[in-house]
């Protein structure tokens, strides 16, 4: 889709620009050991594929995330994405190295969908690419905001920012 690989060289660019200014943070090595700890766990010789895993995901984004969206279907993705994350990724079959990445590619994708649905069910309206069937129309009075997803215990918080439009030469109409 061409305008996924424009919005994603787009993001990397601007990721990219922002670490080059920010200060770099050395991981601690607890913090390194744990996260081996994590990846050594994943591996078993039985349980789902992780490539079929990935199948579903790419399922219920196709049905749930697709340009027209309404709240019933994103609450369903979220729902499934959760279920995904909390359950079925804990018995992927691992007994290969191509395998093991694979399950983290899904693990994320299953993380990252679930943000998507979870940040497209609190725009209460349709905006560039997102289009909410319950809510048409474009608002910027309530609307021209940032979503900002961050993490929070073992879940996620989101919070709404002004996008601060006095920076930028052109405007919303």
């Amino acid at each position: 889709i061409p305008a996924a690989q424009v919005l994603g060289h787009r993001c990397g660019k601007y990721a990219s620009e922002f670490c080059k200014k920010s200060d770099k943070v050395e991981p601690r090595k607890q913090d390194i050991s744990e996260e081996k700890d994590r990846i050594l766990s994943l591996i078993k010789a039985k349980g789902e594929s992780p490539y079929k895993m990935e199948e579903s995901i790419k399922d219920i984004a196709f049905g749930s995330l697709s340009i027209c969206r309404n709240g019933v279907s994103l609450n369903k993705a979220i729902s499934q994405f959760s279920d995904i994350r909390s359950n079925s990724l804990n018995s992927t079959k691992i007994t290969s190295l191509p395998e093991l990445v694979k399950t983290i590619e899904v693990r994320n994708l299953a993380l990252t969908g679930e943000m998507v649905a979870r940040s497209a069910l609190l725009r209460t309206e349709s905006r560039g690419q997102h289009r909410r069937e319950e809510f048409p129309e474009t608002d910027n009075q309530k609307w021209l905001k940032w979503i900002v997803i961050s993490r929070q215990d073992k879940g996620m918080k989101l919070e709404t920012r002004d996008v601060p439009i006095h920076k930028y030469k052109l405007k919303p109409t």
